[in-house]
């Protein structure tokens, strides 16, 4: 039996949907029945009958903070996922950032020494790995940095591979993976889909910066395969390919025919928008889009390496238009934003 953490999130519903397949018996955790609903519709991606296969789970009702109801989950289980994380990029958020993507992933952790788990698998974000000045693109072994610029969600999630590593030096075989801008359908909660959001209208400015995409497919593919081939003690970056925000912005154009986006905003911009944003956000109570904290993301050029990856599971990922035009043709087929 398998566990996942996230299982009402984005990549822990594609990795269940990817499980199931497989006739895996799974149990997940889920905080509200509400939750369910979101992984009901990624199913309506997977299957036809997804409400079949959204009973074929064990749900236990639970919280990764709530150390009882985690022990319960975890027993029995012979493998975890550990996909929960809680996404923000703004400072106001940082206490529920430590306390989601470093403190919940150590009680797992513990849970897992605790009850004998076999081997984890652990979802962090590229957002641990930084420049190296020496290298062209960001690796596995590129160094984490403490400076200023970073955000509180690169922090937290940071201190959570710590807590993993912790893990493997008292006895847990666990690996874990790096995505970078994950696309995919179902993505509501996740930059993504403010991303798609904004690119389905018509703009005449694009962000300067650039990064790497990686199809939600290509992560649960890749998860499943480092379990299954017991590839421990390492992490691995997924990433399809390191593109400009402006070649993203010309994919959309050119799917809802509208006009390319012909200049760079500018960071002054960037930080005006985010101050009026703020302003909604705290005296208008409306919810925010973006965060102080990700400007620098949207304005540098970052270069992920998934050489590592690629060699060792021969594993050849699904070009990024290609996941832009599938998650759209989602979208509009459902009819929700």
């Amino acid at each position: 039996m398998i566990l996942i953490t996230g299982a009402t999130g984005f990549i822990g519903s594609h990795l269940a949907a990817e499980l199931l397949k497989k006739n895996t018996q799974l149990r997940a955790i889920y905080r509200s029945k509400d939750a369910i609903q979101k992984t009901k519709r990624i199913f309506d991606f997977h299957f036809e009958d997804s409400e079949a296969e959204i009973n074929k789970i064990e749900w236990v009702e639970g919280d990764l903070r709530d150390v009882g109801s985690l022990s319960d989950a975890i027993q029995g289980a012979e493998a975890v996922y550990h996909c929960a994380g809680f996404i923000s990029f703004s400072a106001r958020d940082h206490a529920a950032l430590m306390e989601v993507n470093r403190d919940g992933t150590a009680e797992v952790v513990n849970a897992c020494l605790t009850h004998g788990i076999k081997k984890m698998c652990h979802v962090s974000s590229v957002a641990t790995l930084q420049v190296d000045k020496h290298k062209k693109q960001i690796d596995e072994l590129s160094v984490w940095k403490s400076n200023s610029r970073n955000s509180s969600y690169s922090i937290s999630k940071y201190l959570g591979e710590f807590e993993v590593w912790r893990g493997l030096h008292e006895g847990l075989q666990a690996v874990i993976v790096n995505p970078s801008f994950v696309i995919g359908p179902g993505c509501e909660g996740q930059a993504s889909h403010e991303l798609f959001k904004e690119m389905q209208r018509p703009h005449s400015f694009y962000f300067p910066g650039s990064t790497g995409f990686v199809d939600i497919r290509d992560v649960t593919q890749c998860m499943l395969r480092l379990m299954d081939e017991n590839r421990f003690g390492s992490r691995y970056i997924l990433n399809s390919e390191n593109i400009t925000f402006r070649a993203v912005s010309d994919v959309f154009s050119a799917i809802h025919k509208n006009p390319r986006a012909k200049r760079s905003v500018g960071k002054t911009a960037l930080y005006l928008a985010n101050f009026f944003e703020t302003i909604q956000y705290g005296i208008l109570g409306r919810k925010r889009k973006w965060g102080r904290q990700i400007i620098p993301s949207l304005m540098c050029h970052n270069q992920y390496e998934n050489q590592k990856i690629s060699d060792e599971l021969t594993h050849r990922f699904i070009p990024v238009h290609q996941s832009i035009e599938d998650t759209i043709r989602w979208y509009e087929k459902n009819k929700r934003d």
